[in-house]
């Protein structure tokens, strides 16, 4: 299923943080809440839109990763059926206003049960803003001399909407200023963007739970699962830090020629079968450790009650209810359990 392509341009909600002074310029946060939020069915259901995401440094993965913390977020804390950006595509070629019309996710959400009069829809931006400043430096004489400097700024926004209705919920926008450098290439922004989008996401996080959401399962899962091929080779494999590393920071087409470049000349120790099979991994969740003795650690699980698997957030859906059929590959070999209560 294609990827939603979310629109380029600021949203109508957006723009009116800025116009009103809502949308953060100075560090400190914002939040608006509308009047919506008072009439809202109970939710159950939040539909991710495809990140507005651009910084220094930023791979395709880093859209992947950002997207997807939210989402482990909302569906362990906040209690919700959380459906990914790439979960469902468009249907008309207009920009995405109305979901339920020019989109797919009123199916989607139908195979779990849940009406748009029960979902929200959030679209998440996430920014590096920099500009050249100058700054002074002394020097042995104790004079001055000015220096080209920049500085960046982080820009963070989650708006949040009505399915069905489309009505804005609340938005959240904050931002931080990064120290200067004196080059765009002399420092990567993504540990301090990490922990920044981190903190952003527990305050949207905070906001949704004063919503009429079911919030945190007091039922534990009973398996431990990764959704990380890579994480799961760590697990399999033992200590490859630096191959597994590597790979899982690369876009999908270098990663087999840099796969047997490392191999060739880095590491020819490695157990070449073991990491050759990286590439090959099938899609799906991995399972570390399971309560249940009918799923094993190692197996991978595809389909939980004939829907596809390839999320931690999805996998919660699935993973404190039974019974359920599951569809895994053990030891290589497709396999379909049944979990009993």
């Amino acid at each position: 299923m294609s990827t939603l392509q979310a629109p380029r341009t600021p949203s109508k909600l957006f723009l009116t943080l800025i116009a009103t002074g809502m949308c953060a310029c100075s560090g400190s946060a914002r939040l608006e809440t509308y009047s919506s939020a008072k009439k809202l069915a109970p939710v159950k259901a939040v539909v991710l839109l495809a990140p507005d995401m651009f910084f220094r440094g930023m791979k395709a993965h880093d859209v992947f990763e950002k997207w997807s913390d939210l989402a482990d977020l909302l569906a362990s804390s906040a209690g919700l059926v959380v459906v990914g950006p790439d979960e469902f595509h468009i249907l008309t070629s207009h920009a995405v206003s109305d979901l339920v019309h020019e989109t797919d996710v009123g199916l989607v959400l139908g195979r779990y049960g849940i009406d748009p009069e029960n979902a929200l829809a959030l679209k998440l931006t996430l920014t590096e803003a920099w500009q050249q400043a100058s700054s002074e430096v002394s020097n042995q004489r104790g004079g001055h001399a000015a220096r080209a400097a920049y500085e960046s700024e982080l820009q963070f926004a989650a708006e949040v909407y009505h399915v069905a209705s489309t009505a804005p919920v609340f938005a959240f926008s904050d931002s931080e200023r990064l120290t200067t450098w004196d080059s765009p290439s002399a420092s990567d922004p993504r540990p301090e963007l990490t922990r920044f989008a981190l903190d952003c996401y527990q305050q949207v996080l905070a906001s949704m739970l004063k919503l009429p959401v079911p919030g945190p399962s007091k039922v534990p899962p009973w398996a431990v699962v990764v959704q990380s091929p890579y994480e799961a080779a760590r697990f399999a494999f033992g200590e490859l830090p630096a191959l597994v590393d590597a790979l899982s920071s690369m876009d999908e087409v270098d990663r087999e020629a840099a796969l047997n470049a490392r191999l060739d000349y880095r590491h020819p120790s490695l157990p070449r079968p073991a990491v050759k099979s990286l590439l090959t991994l099938p899609a799906g969740v991995y399972v570390l450790s399971s309560t249940k003795p009918e799923l094993h650690a190692g197996d991978i699980i595809l389909k939980a009650s004939g829907i596809d698997l390839n999320r931690e957030y999805q996998a919660a859906r699935f993973l404190r209810s039974t019974p359920l059929v599951l569809e895994v590959v053990r030891d290589g070999s497709p396999v379909t359990i049944s979990i009993g209560p």
